[in-house]
């Protein structure tokens, strides 16, 4: 009975150990035998922002940046979204005149 009980523990370690003790062996040796390096990087994910998969907005690492851009390039980013069917701008703002700002055109 005392054998039973032994095999019985040593069976239940190499079920729930197994998987872990292969994962480690999986992450020492595949960096020495992997053909990439640490330096390789795809070009289109090199300057990217973080984002979260998530289903809703969190209001960070949404993949977004704030900038401050003229009237002009901020119509060039809308006309951009318009013709690709996104929305380029992600927070669209207002293109009118905000209270406290200054005009660029001269009044007297």
């Amino acid at each position: 009975m005392k054998n039973l009980s032994r095999v019985y523990i040593a069976l239940c370690f190499i079920i729930l150990y197994a998987p872990i003790a292969v994962l480690m062996l999986f992450s020492f040796l595949t960096p020495i035998f992997s053909r990439y390096k640490t330096t390789d990087t795809f070009g289109f994910y090199a300057k990217a922002l973080p984002k979260l998969s998530s289903s809703f907005d969190l209001g960070f690492w949404n993949g977004t940046q704030k900038t401050t851009q003229s009237k002009a390039t901020y119509q060039y980013y809308l006309a951009m979204g318009a013709e690709s069917g996104s929305n380029a701008p992600k927070k669209p703002y207002s293109l009118e005149k905000r209270a406290g700002m200054r005009s660029n055109a001269s009044s007297s």
